[in-house]
């Protein structure tokens, strides 16, 4: 169903951006607001399924808000509202690649422990603190881990140095 649909097929063309530099003390740094017009177009092996149930092509938004405040967070939202003639979407997410250092996690969302859409009804809402590598399942397959759902807030934050527990002295 989700071939049928095109969800391996998207064409990301489009996009409309507004961005405002913030002119005080009292603005954020920045705040950039960018619109993406997604298209499905269906595979080539699902061509004449997907035809026949979602038509040529399917278009939706995705909307992603990028804000930096003085206080030196990256605040980052996106959402998007499909069409419900679409099947539910199998995944619908952002990677970003952080420096190397950031080891302490801070969220808001279901845990202690990983939780997927089938299992998280065993785990509970909360604030959780972790560290990346606490978060690291060795399972004997190599395969997806770590993952928390619903996740409304998420702090990174670098493992302090060893010199930094002495203080600093004066030159």
């Amino acid at each position: 169903e989700w071939l049928a649909a095109g969800y391996d097929n998207p064409l990301f063309l489009g996009m409309e951006s507004r961005f405002t530099k913030g002119e005080s003390l009292s603005q954020p740094v920045f705040d950039l607001k960018q619109t993406t017009k997604v298209t499905l177009s269906p595979g080539h092996k699902y061509k004449s399924v997907s035809r026949a149930v979602f038509g040529n092509k399917t278009e939706f938004a995705w909307r992603q808000h990028w804000q930096l405040t003085r206080d030196g967070k990256l605040l980052y939202s996106m959402s998007t509202n499909l069409p419900t003639s679409l099947p539910d979407m199998p995944r619908f997410g952002v990677c970003f690649r952080l420096a190397e250092g950031f080891e302490n996690i801070e969220y808001i969302g279901n845990g202690p422990g990983e939780n997927y859409s089938d299992r998280k009804a065993g785990s509970f809402f909360g604030q959780y603190k972790t560290s990346v590598s606490d978060m690291y399942e060795n399972y004997v397959v190599p395969q997806e881990h770590g993952c928390r759902t619903d996740v409304r807030k998420l702090t990174f934050s670098e493992k302090p140095s060893r010199d930094a527990s002495k203080g600093s002295e004066p030159a």
